[in-house]
């Protein structure tokens, strides 16, 4: 199976349940975990964090320092900046949820409002707007991941085996 689709078969179970737990859009997690990981081959060395999230002050984990890539006034710059280390995609994939509830400017934007929640198109505008990323098309990059042929198959893949081993997810 290619690698692209076995990330996504990996991550659709988590993924769902999350959104049944917290109402947020499963199809933008598994779009902003593909964007932000080149779908599972640029996960940061020894982290699991498959969201890219920074570890700031608040953060009481284990961190790891990479040399990554940021946009400042519309230049790509390097820099060097600390990220979340987590046990596994799992425990990545729940604190993400939290990240966004913690950080009042997801919440400011409209990322947990009633017309935006469970939508992934106006979640991924949100997200973009609070300042996830520092890409100036984030969330033009996630809708067309979500409705591209790559995921479009994952999403295939996915929902077959969880019927071929008689989940009911």
């Amino acid at each position: 199976m290619d690698a692209k689709i076995e990330f996504i078969c990996k991550l659709y179970p988590a993924a769902m349940e999350c959104s049944r737990q917290t109402g947020c859009s499963w199809e933008l997690i598994l779009a902003q975990s593909a964007l932000e990981t080149g779908w599972g081959q640029k996960v940061l060395p020894g982290t699991n964090n498959i969201f890219n999230i920074k570890a700031d002050k608040s953060w009481r984990g284990e961190r790891a320092t990479f040399n990554v890539h940021e946009y400042q006034r519309g230049k790509k710059i390097f820099v060097d900046a600390d990220f979340r280390v987590y046990p596994n995609l799992t425990a990545a994939l729940l604190d993400r949820t939290e990240f966004l509830k913690k950080n009042p400017r997801y919440a400011k934007e409209g990322l947990f409002d009633f017309c935006v929640k469970g939508n992934m198109e106006a979640e991924a505008k949100a997200l973009q707007r609070a300042g996830y990323a520092t890409d100036p098309n984030y969330a033009k990059l996630m809708v067309k991941i979500f409705y591209g042929p790559t995921m479009r198959r994952a999403i295939a893949a996915a929902k077959s085996k969880i019927q071929s081993t008689g989940d009911k997810k």
